[in-house]
């Protein structure tokens, strides 16, 4: 038989980062989820990450974070390493377009600065986002193809 979760106190039913705060756990057992349940608005869109933190615990916020770092150092390697400055300029303009916006959705989920709306990439439900981070990659995997060889 499952325990009762704690009660929420009134002026925390609204707040947008009461995921990052109510979960306790380091594992990744999905128990009692609260913020899905109509706390958050828009969870799967904007407050994903706040989910994510709640469902998996410090430990998936860790690896989400880790994983968006190493993507970001991917791209400023092929960014240094291309050939072409055309093909720089396009790995150095998408990575500095997903770094933003994983910072600015990350700010929003803490409260740090006010809901802009921008989507955490690739995680985010959305269409037209994830159709252009996805159009992006591809442009900077045909750039890493002509990458300069070291010796």
């Amino acid at each position: 038989m499952a325990r009762n979760p704690a009660p929420i106190p009134p002026m925390a039913r609204n707040c947008r980062y009461l995921g990052l705060a109510t979960n306790t756990r380091i594992t990744a057992i999905p128990i009692m989820i609260m913020q899905k349940l109509g706390f958050v608005p828009e969870a799967q869109n904007d407050m994903i990450f706040s989910i994510i933190c709640e469902e998996m615990g410090l430990a998936g916020a860790f690896l989400v974070i880790l994983l968006f770092g190493l993507l970001i150092w991917r791209l400023m390697v092929i960014a240094t390493h291309v050939k072409e400055l055309f093909g720089a300029f396009l790995a150095a303009g998408v990575m500095g377009h997903i770094m933003i916006q994983v910072i600015l959705n990350i700010a929003v989920v803490t409260n740090t600065i006010p809901n802009t709306g921008i989507t955490l990439p690739f995680i985010s439900y959305g269409g037209t986002s994830v159709v252009f981070l996805l159009a992006e990659i591809g442009l900077i995997l045909n750039v890493s193809r002509h990458m300069k060889k070291e010796h």
